[in-house]
């Protein structure tokens, strides 16, 4: 029995059932679906509020992809979390273009870099940090 409205996300047709949110197809954006599974949408709720809990639900997901963010670069897997980037930073201003340094991976091990590799990390971080934020802007858009 549906006690809800529906809502389009991503073109994804979401039935409201009984607090329950279930995905009729695949559209949208693979890393957020598991995140709005776990909406809390109470019965009868307007589809302003819906549309409010979808919203932030995706924004606490985009946090907490963010705040996961790794790359791998050279077979070594950095973190590139929004704090990682100004430790890269702090860095790449404080060497001089030929110097190596010592670096802390993801699992803790460490690799010796240049200023060079370090550019290359805080680039793809960079890249990777934005798909995250394009991902969720794209999923609120499409609420």
């Amino acid at each position: 029995m549906i006690k809800a409205k529906y809502t389009n996300i991503d073109k994804t047709l979401v039935q409201i059932v009984d607090k329950e949110i279930n995905y009729n197809k695949c559209g949208l954006v693979s890393r957020y679906k598991k995140e709005l599974e776990g909406v809390k949408i109470e019965p009868f709720e307007t589809p302003e509020e819906v549309k409010k809990n979808a919203k932030e639900a995706l924004r606490e997901a985009k946090d907490e992809n963010l705040s996961k963010s790794t790359v791998t670069y050279e077979g070594a897997e950095f973190q590139t979390r929004p704090s990682d980037l100004i430790n890269f930073t702090t860095m790449l201003t404080l060497m001089d273009d030929s110097e190596e340094i010592i670096w802390t991976l993801a699992d803790d091990s460490e690799k010796t870099i240049t200023k060079a590799d370090l550019q290359a990390v805080y680039l793809l971080g960079l890249q990777a940090g934005a798909m995250i934020d394009k991902d969720y802007r794209d999923a609120v858009r499409a609420l």
